[in-house]
């Protein structure tokens, strides 16, 4: 009798182990499988391909704010030669301007929007105290280059409307004011370094070119005539911004280039 259980024992004790383990293990429900999509389904082992940035909710469209600070230098013809003024570079010697501008990019490689310049001057032959500005607003539009790149540079171009003024020895017996105004076309090129992914910062270099066509002028608080004229075509002179700045960009859509989506 215990030769003929012994041998029993030892074939069932290996089929019971084997019945206890697929017991404990989870039958995972089976999906419904449609016609011609099994080779759809991820394989073990298989690595899943990197999102693109419209499934990731980035990309590069949508709205842009623009701070920037620069030096200019002025170059150009007499403001208004009848009047008797100098060249906009022999009345100041440079300018600080302050530029803001928002715009909207539809695509990768291209935005536009509106740019409001504005710059305290630094006036030349004064007696006493001297104040200035210049002012500007207009449009632009603006070329991404290799926007893919986490340092891409930029180059744009604009079209707008300049104020410019200065006002010498205020309070003193011969006091002189002068301003200008006229329309204006600028040149910049620059580039953007991504800090964040939704920041950028970079340097960018400006040529404004304008034509002043409105002028008035007042020298001294008695015995000086006040003008105020439309300046005609024969005397009308080219005057030049050279500008030299540093400008942060700030998006509301996320850089995919910094959120390290290709």
């Amino acid at each position: 009798m215990r030769r003929l259980v012994h041998p029993l024992l030892c074939l069932l004790l290996p089929v019971l182990a084997y019945a206890q383990d697929s017991g404990n293990a989870q039958v995972q429900p089976s999906l419904p499988v449609q016609p011609g999509s099994a080779n759809l389904l991820p394989q073990s082992g298989s690595v899943l391909p990197p999102q693109t940035p419209k499934e990731s909710g980035l990309g590069w469209n949508g709205l842009t704010l623009a701070i920037g600070l620069g030096y200019g230098i002025p170059f150009g013809g007499p403001i208004y030669s009848q009047w008797g003024t100098a060249g906009v570079g022999d009345e100041v010697s440079g300018q600080l301007p302050l530029s803001l501008s928002f715009g909207y990019r539809p695509i990768p490689l291209l935005s536009f929007g509106v740019a409001l310049d504005y710059a305290p001057l630094f006036v030349k032959n004064c007696d006493t105290s001297c104040s200035g500005r210049d002012t500007h607003l207009g449009g632009e539009l603006r070329l991404h280059i290799s926007p893919w790149r986490p340092f891409y540079p930029w180059a744009s171009a604009g079209f707008g409307y300049e104020w410019f003024g200065i006002l010498k020895n205020p309070g003193s017996p011969n006091p002189t004011e002068e301003r200008a105004t006229g329309f204006d076309f600028d040149l910049r090129v620059g580039s953007d370094v991504s800090i964040t992914d939704l920041l950028a910062i970079g340097p960018y270099v400006e040529l404004r070119v304008g034509t002043f066509r409105h002028f008035y002028g007042k020298c001294g608080d008695r015995g000086c005539a006040v003008l105020d004229i439309d300046i005609p075509d024969a005397d009308r002179t080219m005057h030049e911004w050279l500008v030299f700045g540093l400008r942060g960009v700030l998006s509301n859509f996320r850089n995919p280039v910094r959120a390290g989506i290709p």
